[in-house]
């Protein structure tokens, strides 16, 4: 428990990864949870999303006054249903953030009615001891904020994901509201370093829509734009592009249409209905009249965009002198898939644009270097915690804030209980984190994963014995099934060297009145058999030993002395 002079903050998610943004901050006998997002997994695992592990949460449920969201990506606030499933407290944020959240949660049946709080004015919000503010940013989504917080010990700001932006965007940075907390003194800064690497100031979107208008101006097949789907802005930009170039839109992926839905009915944007198609219509127009606006970005097995370059999309069919637009960035860890749907497009006979050769067909929504820079230089806090981000960004973002003038930097990771005192931070306890693997309507532990990943590398080994009840005879040449561990050339050899040793091993073992014969059977066997593809292939298979014990006479025995 925090003393009246102390703050902690302790990060589930975010810290040393990209996404899965979630913070505890505590003061006193209170706390709050900024942010509660998902991340999408670096590997086929057959997994659809990553959530924190919500155990510390659950532990201190009866402090927590609030869980504080500061924009709509799912990154974070998509595991925010899988925890009202256990937590029942209000959720704070924006309208169009709230209105995203609420969708979402429809898809679950939650065991009480969520409480929703707009911060859409700005606050303040009492929470206990600590009251809460929001400051608007530009990001890559509207009605994006940092949240402001006041404690007895001073005031806390967490960025969350920003940048500068452009004078005129229709989401603006409020530079004077960070520059006046920075007048009454910070007490400590979290910021996203996310592109910390990134030298300068983040472009500004004009540019894309300028670069996307000519690649669609000068197409002459069918036109598909792929982008992360909560950027409904440049969504908008896409939509009047199409109608200058008389194409019409078709909408393709959940992701998007849910976005798109979900603004035009705030208001954010405008779409008109004469403009989009569903893919069936838009079957009957030639591909020259048409732009499609696909979800997928990041090279997902399942979403729309792998599913068409793969030719396995039902309605939507990528051809030869068509166009494919990447309007993206690509999240570290999602490389290979994203380049894998690359190569799959181009084999379909579609010229590409991407980043690496249109680099003005995205800007990010999260600040380069001179954005966190000047975020460092308006508020101009005592104390520095740099967050969202891997490991090396975050060590990046720390130098950048002691060239700054700030001497007192912390470099965290998930599971650090960073504290806060009157004479600056230090570090605390280490508390229980990990990750929680979703599988459709499953939640899977990392120890499932774990065998997953051993399966994918090195196959499994299945092996059975048939013993007789009561006196563990046995009865029979014991079976060994493999599955991804040999080339066929090699798998008799190995399986009738396996069944050898299985045979040996077991009839080796003798009665103890410590544990049943048939157990020791089946651990002995299991060894035998992991020692032994240790040895043979220098990989280690999952392997499954199964003991059948029969009663006596029901099966001739042709085992042990064969």
């Amino acid at each position: 428990m925090s003393s009246s002079g102390v703050m902690r903050f302790m990060p589930l998610g975010g810290l040393g990864e990209v996404g899965m943004n979630c913070m505890m901050v505590e003061f006193g006998r209170d706390a709050i949870v900024i942010d509660c997002g998902v991340m999408f997994p670096d590997e086929d695992v057959g997994v659809d999303i990553v959530h924190p592990l919500f155990d510390h949460l659950l532990d201190n449920r009866d402090r927590i006054r609030g869980l504080v969201l500061t924009h709509g990506h799912e990154d974070h606030i998509g595991a925010v249903p899988y925890l009202l499933q256990y937590l029942n407290v209000p959720v704070y944020g924006t309208d169009f953030t709230l209105r995203l959240v609420q969708e979402r949660i429809a898809e679950f049946e939650l065991p009480w009615k969520p409480v929703f709080v707009s911060t859409g004015g700005g606050g303040p919000f009492e929470m206990g001891q600590i009251t809460v503010e929001t400051v608007r940013v530009n990001h890559s989504i509207p009605q994006s904020t940092s949240v402001v917080l006041r404690t007895p010990l001073g005031i806390v700001v967490h960025t969350s994901d920003f940048k500068i932006g452009a004078p005129g965007d229709p989401d603006a940075f409020d530079r004077k509201a960070f520059h006046r907390l920075g007048d009454e003194g910070v007490a400590l800064l979290l910021s996203d370093s996310t592109n910390i690497e990134k030298p300068d100031y983040t472009g500004f979107e004009a540019g894309v829509r300028d670069a996307v208008g000519r690649i669609v101006g000068d197409a002459k097949g069918c036109v598909y734009i792929t982008l992360f789907p909560s950027n409904v802005r440049r969504l908008s930009e896409f939509l009047s592009i199409a109608r200058k170039a008389d194409r019409k839109v078709v909408l393709v992926g959940r992701s998007v249409e849910r976005y798109a839905r979900a603004a035009q009915g705030m208001g954010i944007i405008e779409i008109d209905e004469d403009l989009v198609l569903s893919p069936f219509e838009a079957r009957r127009l030639p591909p020259s009249e048409l732009l499609y606006i696909v979800a997928g970005t990041q090279g997902e097995q399942r979403s729309a965009m792998s599913k068409i370059s793969r030719g396995e999309h039902p309605l939507v069919k990528i051809g030869q002198g068509d166009t494919v637009v990447f309007s993206s960035r690509r999240i570290p860890g999602n490389e290979m898939r994203i380049s894998a749907v690359m190569d799959d497009v181009a084999r379909l006979g579609a010229t590409i644009h991407h980043m690496d050769n249109s680099p003005d067909v995205h800007i990010s929504g999260h600040g380069h270097r001179a954005d966190l820079e000047g975020m460092l230089r308006l508020v101009r806090p005592r104390s520095f915690m740099p967050v969202h981000g891997n490991f090396h960004y975050l060590t990046q973002h720390a130098q950048l804030a002691r060239e700054c003038g700030i001497e007192d930097v912390l470099v965290a990771e998930n599971g650090d209980v960073v504290e806060l005192t009157s004479s600056g931070l230090r570090r605390g306890d280490r508390f229980p984190t990990g990750k929680v693997f979703v599988d459709g309507s499953l939640s899977l532990s990392e120890k499932v994963i774990d065998e997953r990943r051993q399966l994918a590398d090195s196959g499994i080994v299945t092996a059975m014995v048939l013993v007789e009840e009561g006196s563990a005879k046995r009865l029979d040449e014991p079976q060994v099934i493999c599955r991804g561990v040999f080339d066929t050339a090699r798998l008799p050899e190995m399986i009738s060297a396996a069944r050898d040793l299985l045979a040996r091993t077991v009839d080796a073992v003798r009665p103890s009145s410590s544990m049943p014969a048939a157990e020791t059977m089946r651990r002995e066997g299991r060894k035998a058999l992991k020692k032994f593809f240790s040895r043979t292939m220098n990989r280690h298979p999952a392997v499954t030993m199964i003991i059948v014990e029969l009663p006596a006479g029901s099966r001739r025995d042709r085992g042990a002395g064969a």
